[in-house]
């Protein structure tokens, strides 16, 4: 029998608990109609050999790639899914799993939306997007919570029509970090009918180990990538008529929070690439201005990078890292 909902699992050299502990996650889930895909993203051979192992002994779909990025394997994950609808679920993560209990599916729905749980080391919070209506969604309240905030800035707490993506034409672009804000906009436009439930439905574990790794190892690609994301949400926001002053000073916001942390991990990394990257964010400040919409922590920032003194910024980080280790660490 087709099943319902396809799992998608990228990994690429995550530990055997994690990955273990996700798919012991979507093996809870009682009465519907499953299947999992693990899509190995050029993973080491030992850890290759593993997850097949893994895979094999829990009736799982073993997929793999030599090419690397998320954006790749969860492409993969597309166009082998045989489900009805496909939920993309990082490795390190996990599902809850009586997030579909009590849903009485309808298979016009192009996507459901649930809430996500962020955990850390020290606090937990939930995800959830910005609606009037408890039920449907519209394209612009879609276009709203992408470009104003977090709540659909990722794949995850999702389940995506199969072949709404596939007659659409929609797969993950190959990016260092933003391309679910480019598949979530590719979907948007294309006007799915949304349907939003509000329960929790995925367990994301946060941390900021891994974004700093990849900014410190590709200072220039993450660089370009946050200003396609930028340029992507302004430009989401004038086509559907939502650029109001309050939404674009977000967006502004948003970038601005993400470009100085950018550079504030880049601070103390002295080569050619780094060096780079921190020239042009000291000029991409220059536009932005202090402003009574942007809250206090941005208009610090703007002062800070406009400033462009050792001794702030040096002071500025290393309050910022205390934060990091005492709140998300």
């Amino acid at each position: 029998m087709k099943p319902l909902v396809s799992f998608v699992i990228p990994v690429h050299d995550n530990s055997l608990f994690e990955i273990q502990r996700c798919i012991g996650s979507i093996k809870k889930i009682k009465n519907l109609m499953y299947e999992i895909l693990v899509i190995d993203n050029n993973s080491s051979m030992q850890n290759s050999k593993l997850y097949k192992k893994l895979s094999k002994e829990n009736n799982i779909n073993y997929f793999y790639t030599g090419e690397q990025g998320v954006g790749k394997a969860r492409n993969i994950g597309i166009t082998k899914a045989k489900g009805e609808y496909l939920s993309f679920v990082d490795a390190d993560d996990e599902i809850v799993p009586d997030f579909l209990d009590n849903l009485t599916f309808n298979k016009r729905i192009d996507l459901y939306i649930f809430n996500i749980v962020v955990k850390n080391a020290k606090t937990t919070n939930i995800l959830k997007i910005v609606t009037d209506n408890n039920n449907y969604i519209s394209e612009k309240e879609l276009a709203y919570n992408l470009v104003t905030g977090f709540s659909l800035n990722n794949s995850v707490g999702k389940l995506f029509r199969r072949n709404f993506l596939i007659n659409n034409n929609i797969f993950f672009t190959n990016m260092r970090s933003g391309e679910d804000a480019t598949f979530i906009r590719d979907i948007i436009i294309m006007k799915p009918l949304t349907r939003h439930v509000g329960k929790n439905a995925y367990i994301y574990y946060e941390g900021v180990t891994n974004s700093r790794e990849r900014l410190i190892k590709e200072p220039i690609e993450v660089y370009n990538d946050s200003k396609k994301i930028f340029l992507l949400k302004r430009t989401l926001a004038e086509r559907l008529n939502i650029n109001t002053e309050v939404v674009l000073y977000k967006i502004n916001q948003e970038y601005i929070k993400g470009i100085s942390n950018n550079l504030l991990d880049l601070w103390n990394i002295n080569n050619k690439k780094a060096d780079l990257v921190k020239e042009l964010i000291l000029k991409d400040i220059k536009p932005f201005n202090c402003n009574k919409n942007y809250s206090y922590m941005t208009n610090i920032r703007i002062q800070l990078l406009k400033s462009k003194s050792k001794i702030l910024i040096n002071l500025f980080n290393y309050v910022r890292n205390l934060y990091l280790k005492m709140y998300k660490n």
